[in-house]
């Protein structure tokens, strides 16, 4: 071999290697962008093999499921998403995949803490470091799925309101004759007249009629009140005083008062319905005519606690009232429902379904939030959060 075919050879090795380094100087850069569009990425990123063992995850991943980095690493899909593989149509993926196509689909992830988060996961398969590797992105569901379930319950309700307006209304007439002639009865006979005691009894139960008529109506619309700055806490008292005189010694009341609770802005008369239909069903869910019940009120000025209020008051004030029983709490499957009127787990004899509606209404009126948290065998705590009166001004008791 002559010294100028030593050196075009050479020149030729120089430039394979050049082009080389080149590509693999490319293909580093590539990698790191790679890397650094999954870190940016809102959504949680995983890189992995097909049995599920992670390459790279990205922070937003660490977040969502409560690992470091170095922990998830070390995990796969298996400990992450307990449902893999349920569902899917494993012919139908791995072609998708092996044809870099996207498949979508929704599962949950379990975090650290145990809790599921259901998501919305996008995988394709691409090629990394030399690999054939899955790029799957996960999206919390949990607000849209919320959102969702809101829309739901409130075109129920839209429906419900319209059902009850309407026989609220007709119910309402009829009731009025009823009420009307049985007055003029009682005006007509004699005051000794033993008929007299019978026609009372109709009148208690018009009026206890009434009464129920007027929950459908503060339902079914919102009713222009009086509102002025409440203090509560006589309303509660009193509301706890008359229940006590009307069930067993068995049965507890506890009561746990901020004296100088801050002010209610609301109507008197609807906060005496609620506390009369919380404390009603507490009292109903203990079976066995012994148990404990629990009525705490508090202020609250904690941020975090007020944010997750839906009223906004300037001065970030709030009072939080807990209901909690030691009764046979709520089935799970019940739990949807508890706010829909009508819906009642008891003898129709002994319940309209009504109670947990009104008191909702009453709730999201005043600008605050409700939940309940129950465990059947255990009992049921409601907590509400009002935001409080911003001016004082005349209090009303």
């Amino acid at each position: 071999m002559t010294a100028i075919e030593n050196d075009a050879i050479s020149k030729q090795l120089c430039k394979e290697i050049e082009k080389r380094k080149q590509a693999e100087t490319a293909l580093m850069e590539s990698e790191k962008c790679f890397r650094t569009m999954v870190e940016l990425a809102g959504d949680a990123v995983f890189l992995h093999d097909a049995a599920g063992n992670f390459r790279i995850v990205n922070q937003a991943a660490c977040e969502c499921l409560g690992y470091t980095k170095e922990v998830l690493l070390n995990l796969s899909m298996n400990d992450v998403d307990p449902d893999t593989g349920s569902g899917v149509d494993n012919h139908n993926f791995w072609k998708k995949m092996n044809h870099n196509e996207t498949v979508v689909l929704e599962t949950r992830h379990q975090a650290k803490n145990g809790r599921f988060i259901p998501v919305e996961v996008r995988l394709t398969s691409i090629q990394y470091s030399g690999e054939r590797l899955i790029l799957s992105s996960a999206r919390d569901m949990t607000e849209r799925k919320q959102m969702a379930d809101q829309i739901r319950q409130s075109q129920k309700m839209e429906a419900m309101t319209t059902l009850t307006a309407g026989f609220a209304h007709n119910f309402n007439n009829i009731l009025a004759v009823i009420v009307g002639c049985t007055d003029l009865a009682i005006a007509r006979l004699p005051k000794d007249n033993q008929a007299i005691k019978f026609l009372k009894k109709v009148e208690d139960a018009s009026a206890r009629a009434k009464d129920l008529v007027w929950q459908l109506i503060r339902f079914s619309q919102k009713h222009e009140n009086s509102l002025l700055p409440v203090q509560v806490v006589p309303v509660i008292e009193k509301e706890i005083k008359r229940v006590k005189s009307i069930i067993s010694d068995e049965i507890k009341i506890i009561k746990q008062l901020q004296e100088d609770c801050y002010p209610l802005f609301g109507d008197v008369r609807q906060f005496q319905i609620l506390m009369e239909n919380l404390l009603t069903n507490a009292v109903e869910s203990i079976k066995n005519g012994r148990g404990v019940i629990e009525v705490a009120l508090e202020n609250i000025s904690d941020p975090e606690v007020a944010n997750s209020g839906n009223g906004n008051p300037k001065n970030g004030k709030f009072i939080r009232l807990i209901i909690r029983d030691n009764g046979q709490g709520i089935e799970p499957s019940h739990m949807d429902r508890i706010f829909d009127p009508y819906f009642t787990t008891k003898d129709f004899s002994n319940g309209a379904g009504m109670g947990l509606s009104v008191v909702h209404g009453i709730v999201s009126n005043n600008g605050g939030t409700i939940t309940v948290d129950s465990k059947v065998g255990r009992g049921t705590e409601i907590r509400i959060l009002f935001p409080a009166a911003e001016a004082i001004g005349a209090m009303v008791n």
